[in-house]
């Protein structure tokens, strides 16, 4: 869902490989594969990803930093606030 979010399309390879992706659901791998390529998820540390697994906190928070470091940071945000924001109180 969160590559759907940000407008990220499937992708029927990556490079990388991760040793559990044949449990994902045949709708997310594509997803797997374009955020792997994108840098947004990099597996567990053990090669796995666990697609069937509930996500938690911290990795929820480590996707939001990374499309904020990928899509605002270098795609021009001004003084690290978003531009919308300009002049609103803050």
């Amino acid at each position: 869902m969160f590559a759907q979010a940000m407008g990220i399309e499937r992708e029927e390879t990556s490079d990388v490989k991760f040793n559990d992706s044949a449990e994902a659901s045949s709708w997310a791998v594509g997803y797997i594969n374009a955020l792997a390529n994108r840098g947004f998820i990099s597996g567990m540390g053990d090669g796995s990803v666990e697609p069937l697994s509930d996500i938690n906190r911290a990795s929820v928070m480590a996707l939001l930093n990374q499309a904020i470091v990928t899509y605002a940071v270098e795609e021009g945000a001004q003084n690290g606030r978003h531009r919308d924001c300009a002049g609103a109180g803050g």
